[in-house]
């Protein structure tokens, strides 16, 4: 119950960002570490183009959705900057990472979540994904115990899809 209030707030904190981060990001750009770099990728070596700043025992990790790249998040990242560690990555075959994977699947997109997850220390680890980037997000916190919350955005494919008995339970299990 804990991460899904905690899951409620960090969403609402994102809608306003949205409103008032470009006024936060001309005053804040030269108060915090941001940085760019490549990481090589587990899944298949490909380089994983990615920026990050801020500090703070929680990060939040951005993964954008289809057909856009890592500046979707920039109003965001300079948000959360001053309070969180915040990384955004390009996944790969968009923006600046690599265009050499051989396999595009979204088991491959969450193995590149967790490669960062790992080569950079990350710890409470929130995950915030953009319509393909939430599908990416949820399949990499399976198996990613750092992960302490997900939010989505523009994720709701089937709205009205009924969750039958042994989906409930499916969800709760993972919920705790």
């Amino acid at each position: 119950m804990r991460n899904l209030t905690y899951l409620f707030i960090l969403c609402g904190l994102c809608l306003l960002a949205c409103s008032t981060g470009q006024q936060k990001q001309e005053a804040q750009a030269s108060d915090s570490y941001s940085g760019e770099q490549s990481l090589s990728s587990n899944f298949d070596q490909g380089m994983i183009h990615l920026t990050q700043c801020g500090e703070g025992d929680t990060t939040l990790l951005f993964v954008h959705g289809w057909g856009i790249d890592a500046e979707y998040w920039a109003e965001q990242e300079a948000f959360f900057c001053p309070d969180y560690r915040v990384v955004s990555m390009d996944m790969m075959g968009f923006g600046k990472s690599g265009k050499e994977r051989e396999a595009y699947s979204i088991e491959a997109y969450a193995a590149d979540v967790n490669t960062i997850i790992e080569k950079l220390a990350l710890s409470n680890v929130i995950l915030i994904g953009h319509s393909m980037g939430g599908d990416v997000v949820l399949e990499a916190a399976l198996n990613q115990p750092k992960v302490i919350a997900m939010v989505g955005v523009d994720n709701f494919k089937e709205v009205g899809q009924v969750v039958d008995e042994q989906m409930q339970a499916e969800i709760d299990g993972f919920m705790g």
